[in-house]
């Protein structure tokens, strides 16, 4: 397998998560159907059951904790997190792409991690240093 360029972006070195190898098809990690990438796909993915097709505002499952599954407490107040990060517990944060940190914790710059830009995020569709919203 040889890498190829970035789609997102156009360079190399990201994490396999942003490179596309030869021969790969396209699969959304939103939605898990084939033929387009998460940054462009229409479909909601509910954060509270993890199904397809709404928010988790909208879920009429009973809210739960995603980190330890509880129906006590939503995450932001679950107590495993401090025992997650004394484990060292692989975390990475969303807003500076480094390890160690949630995105709530970070005291960087918000910046797309794709392009280093502080005037995106990589969610709104980097392209090449540029913002688009699709």
């Amino acid at each position: 397998w040889s890498p190829q360029a970035c789609r997102r972006c156009g360079s190399t070195g990201h994490e396999k998560l942003n490179i596309i190898y030869t021969g790969q098809p396209l699969v959304c990690r939103r939605c898990g159907s084939k033929g387009h990438e998460a940054a462009h796909c229409n479909q909601v993915r509910c954060w509270n059951c993890n199904d397809v097709g709404h928010s988790m505002r909208d879920c009429t499952e009973l809210k739960r904790c995603h980190l330890c599954e509880s129906e006590e407490h939503m995450a932001r107040d679950c107590t495993k997190t401090e025992e997650w990060k004394e484990k060292k517990i692989c975390v990475r944060c969303r807003s500076c792409n480094s390890m160690g940190h949630s995105t709530r914790d970070c005291t960087e710059p918000k910046r797309c991690h794709l392009c280093e830009s502080e005037e995106h995020m990589e969610w709104e569709f980097c392209v090449e240093g540029k913002a688009s919203k699709s």
